[in-house]
């Protein structure tokens, strides 16, 4: 039978979201999402157990959803107190920036699973955050060299009224003169 296997080492992860206000639906048809991001943890510690088997490794995966009006450096610090080193979250860049450089996150890797801001890979940058959602920069580049493949160098950008809208813009800018399209644009 040979000696009992040593106890799988646990390695917690946490998910960590906020409540926000939803968003005018842009047509009945689009479901509203309640768990968004966090069905993707799910799955990734499901599998990651799967393999951890082999390895004697237990995946933990503990999700924490902050209220619109509660405090997220407080759910930050009592998930790095309970032992949690890895941190997933979906929040923008505002909030990734505050927990990145709370004193307790030394030591906690915060992966960014929602917030495509190019600042956050530029002067923004923390050692301790791991992006796993391409910059708007990195979509603007993927979008230009997939038009200029289709040699389609002449465009019409039309820039919409959300923030997100008006952040990636400058990115498609970017993009059409460093890949040598041409943009018309308008701002609606």
């Amino acid at each position: 039978d040979g000696p009992p296997s040593p106890p799988a080492e646990k390695i917690k992860i946490a998910f960590l979201t906020q409540e926000i206000e939803a968003p005018p639906a842009l047509s009945n048809l689009d479901p509203i999402l309640t768990d968004e991001g966090v069905n993707g943890a799910r799955i990734a510690i499901a599998d990651n157990n799967t393999t951890g088997k082999f390895l004697n490794q237990d995946y933990i995966l503990d999700e924490v959803t902050v209220a619109l009006d509660g405090d997220l450096a407080a759910a930050f610090k009592k998930l790095v107190a309970d032992g949690h080193r890895h941190v997933v979250v979906h929040l923008p860049a505002k909030d990734i920036l505050a927990l990145a450089d709370l004193a307790e996150a030394s030591g906690v890797l915060i992966y960014n699973t929602s917030a495509p801001d190019d600042a956050l890979r530029n002067d923004q940058c923390r050692a301790n955050v791991l992006h796993t959602i391409p910059s708007r920069a990195m979509l603007a580049d993927a979008l230009a060299q997939f038009l200029v493949k289709k040699k389609w160098k002449e465009w019409f950008l039309f820039t919409g009224p959300r923030e997100g809208d008006r952040l990636f813009a400058p990115a498609v800018k970017r993009a059409a003169d460093k890949f040598g399209a041409h943009i018309e644009e308008e701002r609606v």
